[in-house]
């Protein structure tokens, strides 16, 4: 289905389902024609899932899913390898994390995300946070926000 919609054809859209950790508040109204009964604050993704044959919360026509990049735009990926953190020397914020959990391997999942999103995000505003899309053994992603 990807290389059919890279080919520009006519093909169903995928949907995305995202994890969220969040503090709610309280609030009711209607946005988007759509009731609710609290607000989401202070949230932090903790996945995404992506749904081929199942319907997500949030469609695509509502402009939630994967998209194709049409106008074929160049999109920046920065590749990290956590066996070069085994030289002290290096210098740079990506080398430092790298190292201290190469160094540190008993640390659970959710302390190695908090770490990582910590100095990811030191300094910035919440609005413009960078979100963790996954971690590997080796390397991990994440996007710039918002």
């Amino acid at each position: 289905r990807l290389d059919d919609m890279k080919a520009g054809e006519e093909v169903e859209p995928v949907g995305v389902s995202t994890g969220l950790n969040l503090n709610r508040s309280a609030g009711k109204g209607v946005s988007k024609g759509k009731k609710y009964n609290w607000i989401a604050r202070n949230h932090a993704y903790d996945h995404c899932a992506i749904l081929l044959h199942e319907t997500p919360a949030g469609t695509p026509r509502e402009g939630v899913g994967i998209f194709v990049n049409a106008a074929g735009e160049e999109l920046q990926i920065e590749t990290v390898s956590l066996a070069d953190s085994t030289d002290c020397t290096r210098e740079g914020w990506f080398n430092k994390v790298l190292f201290h959990f190469s160094t540190n391997s008993q640390l659970s999942h959710s302390e190695i995300y908090e770490s990582i999103s910590n100095v990811l995000n030191a300094g910035r505003e919440f609005d413009i946070r960078r979100w963790i899309e996954s971690i590997y053994p080796n390397y991990f992603i994440y996007e710039d926000g918002p």
